[in-house]
């Protein structure tokens, strides 16, 4: 397979979705929202999906000026850049070798897919190992504490929304105010579909925060693990078409809000479940998903993209530097994204504790050129970024 560039590979992640090629440092906005710099949307334009027009979305504080401060700086180049700089923080594959291992692999090309007996056909382009897997998550476990404290705010969430929505003026007052899809799969998404993102890739859209000031101070106090938080509206007759998000540490969590009684479903891999008000539903969303509303009133529910509970903390730190280095593609944008990921680091305990580790000689150890096996068979380390 041809070299694929680092932007056309830098195209989507909390909302993984199929995307066009895009500009460097731009984003787009996928069918729930908008989509993150870890995926390869030309594999699904090979696949013959149709094409749209990306729409580029508000980065992290003080990456927006880097994005149009310098020219963007070769695949190549932009590879070398991105790599140093992550061996630097994480000292090599030392502190985060799954991130640096899924990285590599997704700049070769090489896609997870398997089909599980009894579960379905999960199938992933950005996909970090050793991830537990199953199509529907109990929430109950004891790995989604946080999601029983959203089912506690369930019914202010739900209150907000109402009073909120219902403002005539709402469109004007707010940002991109229930979008349709937008993303190269967007036909299979119905025309009816509409989202309305609070949280994109971690950080909180300002106008829409201002609209739903209770609903995010809850989110912001709770130190949730999401990367976007949005509500998302399924008319009745309407359903979404089978398909794949593409990443695997990246589960969904919906939330009913406004569930009608009757036909109206969501199935994740063989597993069929059904919305209530009130109850939150974990999906894995890697697996071959579909909805369905075939009920005569609309379905409304508040979507939460997050990590998978078995993604560690410095993990989270290090995809979410990756996201900001892809997203202002430069020599400048990637030292920004290194200094966000160096301040983060430094404020969590788990990073604290590796930079004191770093301090004392971890930094002058080298890391394996390898790391842990790819899901092709083996690591893609030695074919590089963004190379065949």
């Amino acid at each position: 397979m041809a070299a694929a560039s680092v932007a056309a590979r830098a195209a989507a992640l909390p909302s993984p979705g199929r995307v066009p090629a895009l500009s460097r440092g731009q984003r787009s906005q996928g069918p729930r929202g908008p989509v993150c710099p870890m995926h390869a949307p030309e594999l699904q334009e090979k696949r013959g999906m149709r094409v749209v027009t990306a729409v580029a979305a508000p980065l992290a504080p003080g990456l927006e000026a880097f994005r149009m401060a310098e020219p963007p700086l070769r695949d190549d180049e932009l590879g070398a850049v991105v790599l140093a700089a992550f061996e630097e923080l994480f000292w090599g594959a030392l502190a985060a070798p799954r991130v640096l291992d899924s990285f590599r692999r997704l700049q070769a090309g090489e896609e997870f897919v398997k089909e599980h007996p009894g579960l379905g056909l999960e199938h992933a382009n950005s996909y970090i190992e050793g991830l537990s897997t199953t199509p529907f998550p109990d929430p109950y476990s004891g790995a989604y504490k946080w999601l029983q404290a959203v089912e506690a705010q369930a019914a202010a969430i739900q209150r907000e929304f109402v009073e909120v929505t219902g403002d005539p003026d709402l469109a004007r007052k707010g940002n991109n105010i229930w979008v349709p899809a937008v993303r190269g799969d967007a036909t299979g998404y119905g025309d009816d579909w509409r989202t309305l993102v609070l949280q994109d890739r971690g950080r909180w859209d300002e106008d829409n925060a201002k609209l739903f000031p209770e609903t995010v101070k809850f989110f912001k106090q709770l130190n949730a693990p999401t990367l976007e938080v949005f509500f998302a509206r399924q008319p009745a007759g309407t359903g979404i078409k089978s398909h794949t998000d593409f990443v695997n540490f990246i589960q969904t969590t919906h939330l009913g809000l406004q569930v009608p009684e009757g036909d109206c479903w969501i199935k994740v891999g063989e597993q069929t479940r059904h919305w209530e008000e009130g109850k939150v539903l974990v999906c894995h969303t890697s697996f071959m998903h579909e909805t369905a509303n075939n009920t005569d009133a609309e379905r409304v529910v508040l979507i939460m993209r997050h990590f998978h509970p078995e993604v560690t903390p410095l993990e989270r730190t290090a995809l979410q530097f990756i996201f900001d280095a892809l997203d202002s593609p430069t020599r400048s944008g990637v030292a920004a994204a290194a200094a966000a990921a160096k301040e983060a680091l430094a404020t969590s305990a788990a990073g604290a504790a590796l930079l004191a580790r770093g301090a004392k000689g971890m930094k002058g150890k080298k890391a394996s050129a390898g790391g842990s096996k790819g899901f092709g068979g083996g690591s893609a380390g030695a074919k590089g970024f963004g190379k065949a």
